[in-house]
């Protein structure tokens, strides 16, 4: 069975480079985390659910930015009806992704706009990521939980530290094999 989740999600998004030692346009590493609601769409139905987690970046230019990422997606317990998910806390989805964000040097609403911050390296940013997803604790291999999983995300920094970011994060997860089935993964 092939499960296939689209999560829109709002997310505070904290700066914890910025927050300890303040802003610094020639630093190359800062740490982030995150963590938000989200609105959960797909062939399981559509609920809520929550996500966490935690981003390592690196600086190429000004503007752009590598990145690594890892979000744990808590989902209801009763969003996949098969005895192959741990139901007890819900439904746990691990993302791990790689990808660039892009910062927008230019006020969003002109010089006097009235979204200009204090924050001196101009607020918008833009996120966009792909990696793999598994399913934790289930009865089968976490190699046969796994699928593919991409994010893109548009923020705004209210200030050095503290931003707040929206997007889409679409994923699947193929579970076409029994898990009692002895096979290699």
């Amino acid at each position: 069975y092939r499960f296939e989740n689209y999560l829109f999600s709002l997310d505070y998004q904290l700066n914890l480079s910025n927050m300890m030692a303040g802003y610094d346009p020639l630093r190359r590493w800062n740490v982030y985390l995150y963590a938000g609601p989200t609105l959960l769409m797909g062939n399981g139905g559509t609920d809520f659910a929550a996500n966490v987690g935690g981003m390592l970046s690196y600086n190429v230019s000004r503007r752009a930015a590598l990145f690594i990422n890892h979000t744990v997606y808590r989902m209801p317990k009763e969003r996949y009806i098969t005895t192959q998910v741990y139901k007890d806390e819900g439904t746990f989805v691990n993302s791990l992704n790689v990808g660039l964000m892009y910062t927008l040097n230019r006020p969003a609403f002109g010089k006097d706009g009235v979204l200009v911050t204090d924050y001196t390296r101009q607020p918008l940013f833009f996120e966009y990521s792909i990696g793999p997803s598994w399913y934790d604790n289930l009865d089968i291999s976490m190699g046969s939980s796994l699928g593919y999983t991409a994010n893109a995300n548009i923020g705004w920094w209210l200030n050095s530290a503290l931003g707040l970011r929206g997007g889409v994060h679409i994923s699947n997860g193929d579970w076409a094999h029994d898990p009692i089935e002895s096979r290699k993964n």
